[in-house]
């Protein structure tokens, strides 16, 4: 791994000074962007209503080496996978509770989910607001905590 310096603003903890970790091959935060374009809501890609319904509010989007899409559900504290050419959309991790819990899939728990970013191993990295977190999501959807900010 080529150690990068990730500074992530703390506007999700109690202090709003900017926060330095390490962490192995992130890149930074960005707008959320779908073929090449901005957009401005999930149904621009989900169109099928049924999976559509599924949502709450998906506030950011990034895609990994792959290609696939992963959106951010901060309504209901759920990271979900996309797939705009099937209209579908899968869980990838969360259950949709509010509260505090690495683990896999189901297991995990967010409380407020508000930024997205992807690594060149496709892990994902969310900021969660509440917990004054930063997470881990491996491609297979297991959760940890790479950095708490204490109370």
């Amino acid at each position: 791994y080529n150690e990068k310096e990730l500074f992530i603003n703390s506007n999700f903890s109690k202090n709003q000074n900017s926060k330095k970790i390490y962490q192995p091959d992130i890149v930074s935060f960005t707008n959320s962007i779908y073929n090449g374009k901005p957009f401005f809501s999930i149904k621009e890609i989900i169109k099928d209503e049924k999976e559509y319904s599924k949502v709450g509010e998906i506030i950011r989007i990034r895609k990994d080496s792959k290609g696939n899409l992963f959106g951010l559900d901060t309504e209901k504290n759920i990271v979900w996978k996309i797939y705009p050419i099937l209209q579908k959309i899968e869980l990838l991790a969360g259950n949709g509770k509010a509260g505090y819990k690495d683990g896999k899939k189901t297991e995990a728990e967010f409380d407020r989910i508000m930024d997205i970013d992807v690594d060149n191993n496709d892990n994902l990295y969310v900021t969660d607001f509440y917990n004054n977190a930063i997470r881990k999501i491996t491609p297979d959807g297991v959760v940890s905590t790479i950095y708490k900010e204490s109370n």
